[in-house]
This record gives C-alpha cells, sequence and structure tokens, in this order.
C-alpha cells in the first residue's frame, strides 16, 4: 500500500511512498527536498522565505554511506514512513527504513523486555560454529536466534552482515535502540570489534544499558524527563533543570540532557521532539 505524504505535510514533495506489511521489512525513503518539514503542535511553523530556509534546509549528502532508520514502539507503516522520511530530511539522503511492527504497547513492551534480556554471550558460543560451519552459515544461526525475539533485529543484522555495504550510520528511536544493539551484539559476535569500523549509531530516547563493546560509535541524545530514557540508568532525570540544554560527555557517547517546557510533553518520549530539538546538531553528522 502506498501513501501520499502531501496528505500529512502540504510543504512536503507530492510524491508516494510504499508502506511496509510485515515485521522487519526494509524499505528505502527519500524526502528529495531536505527540509525541516515537522514541528511541535505549540510552535508555528517557521515564515516561509530565504532566510528561514537556510536555518531548516540541507543540501544532500555528499559521503559514501548508507543511512538506516529503526523505529520505536507503538509505531504503524504510515507513522514509520513519515519518520524514516523525517531522518531522510536530517540526512540529506534516502534512508533505509527497518520496520519495528507495533502489536500494542503492553505487546510492545513485553517485546522491549524480551530483546533487552536477549544475551550477547550466548550469541558469541553460537559464533564459535563459524570454525566449523563457516562464516555464512554461523551468520545464518545468529540471524535465526534473533528472530525468535524480533524479526527488525535480524533484518538489521542481515544488512550489517552484507558483504558489498560500505559505512553505515543508523538512527534509532526507543526499543529501536534495543533492536539495533542486539544487531550490533551479534555482528561483533560473529566478526569480531573490527567490524564496528564503519559504524556509527544516533540514539534518540534510548533505554539501552548494555551497549557492551558498541559503546565507542554511539551517540546518545535524551530528554531529562523522558521517563524511558531513565532506563538507561545514566545522563538520566535531572530535578530543576529547567527549560534550558546540557550536553555531558560520557565515554565516547553524547548525552543531550534537556525539558521540554510545553505543558503538553511533561513527560516527552516524542521522536519528532527530539529531531525537531536536535535537527542543527544532527544534519551535522551527515556531510
Amino acid at each position: 500500500m502506498n501513501i501520499n505524504a502531501t496528505r500529512w505535510f502540504s510543504d512536503l514533495p507530492a510524491q508516494s511512498y510504499t508502506q511496509p506489511t510485515r515485521d522487519g521489512q526494509a524499505n528505502t525513503y527519500d524526502l528529495g527536498r531536505y527540509t525541516l518539514f515537522f514541528h511541535p503542535p505549540w510552535e508555528p511553523k517557521p515564515t516561509p522565505g530565504p532566510a528561514s530556509r537556510s536555518q531548516v534546509s540541507r543540501g544532500p549528502r555528499q559521503g559514501a554511506y548508507e543511512v538506516i532508520f529503526v523505529n520505536g514502539i507503538k509505531c504503524n507503516p504510515e507513522k514509520h514512513v513519515m519518520q524514516a522520511l523525517s531522518v531522510s530530511a536530517v540526512s540529506g539522503g534516502p534512508v533505509k527504513g527497518i520496520f519495528n511492527q507495533s502489536d500494542g504497547l503492553a505487546a510492545d513492551l513485553r517485546q522491549s523486555l524480551d530483546d533487552k534480556l536477549t544475551s550477547s554471550l550466548l550469541m558469541k558460543l553460537r559464533a564459535t560454529r563459524k570454525y566449523i560451519y563457516g562464516d555464512e552459515a554461523t551468520k545464518r544461526v545468529l540471524s535465526r536466534h534473533l528472530r525468535q525475539y524480533n524479526a527488525a533485529s535480524a533484518a538489521l543484522f542481515d544488512t550489517l552482515t552484507e558483504r558489498h555495504l560500505g559505512g553505515v550510520r543508523i538512527v534509532a528511536h526507543s526499543q529501536g535502540n534495543i533492536i539495533t544493539c542486539n544487531a550490533i551484539n551479534a555482528l561483533i559476535a560473529l566478526r569480531g570489534v573490527e567490524a564496528l569500523g564503519n559504524l556509527r549509531v544516533y540514539a534518540l530516547a534510548t533505554p539501552v544499558t548494555f551497549w557492551g563493546e558498541a559503546k565507542r560509535i554511539v551517540k546518545e541524545y535524551k530528554f531529562s524527563n523522558d521517563a524511558i530514557a531513565w532506563l538507561s540508568l545514566h545522563g538520566g532525570f535531572q530535578a530543576g533543570h529547567g527549560a534550558g540544554w546540557k550536553a555531558v560527555g560520557r565515554r565516547g557517547s553524547h548525552v543531550i540532557t534537556g525539558y521540554e517546557k510545553s505543558r503538553l510533553n511533561r513527560c516527552t518520549h516524542s521522536f519528532y521532539i527530539y529531531l525537531h530539538k536536535l535537527w542543527n546538531e544532527l544534519r551535522v553528522e551527515f556531510p
């Protein structure tokens, strides 16, 4: 099924985009005009004109790397498409969206818990099979292991192990970070930490505590009043932080804490608020 982006945002190019139909499905989305088109409802859209456009637009990226987006909980196919297009806007080019299908809030939370309990040690033990059965056979074993818990994790792992793949930059939101972490842990189990050399992860609203050896390639962005992000156990709630922003360096990660002042988002976890607030900071990560 296709959706027309102009149904949602009148200033988007008139173009149809394919919705995913199954968990873990990957589609490529390219906005074509890389402009900040999403705004919290309490903030007016920028006034049209060259001055405003220069602040919220960017040119096409020039780097030879792939950009991947993994969505979080409670995300339907149409919402996934719009979020992937948002990542295309900020990154200046095509984005491969890996769909994390929602089965309702309760089921999503239960799946997130299962994903957090996925054992990287067990994946390392299974990866020792490559010395007997070879790389490709072991890759299939690890992919099946991930798929037992989350089809999106398996899809991301399969993508990261493609032979032709060059550099990769992953944008993940909420549960998408758990999915990404498990896929990267499987990649490390299969090919060692050397496989991380061409990877970067931009973790929005992350609840992850177990990045492990992948921690050095991850930048975390969190509101201090994001209750889901508190589950990551660092850079969490800071009472009285007010409406300001503060950057806190932490062993190679980049934790952004801040408070969204709107009364409608006292405990915000919104993907669009994160991207709206971080537009200028994120776009320079995709040269």
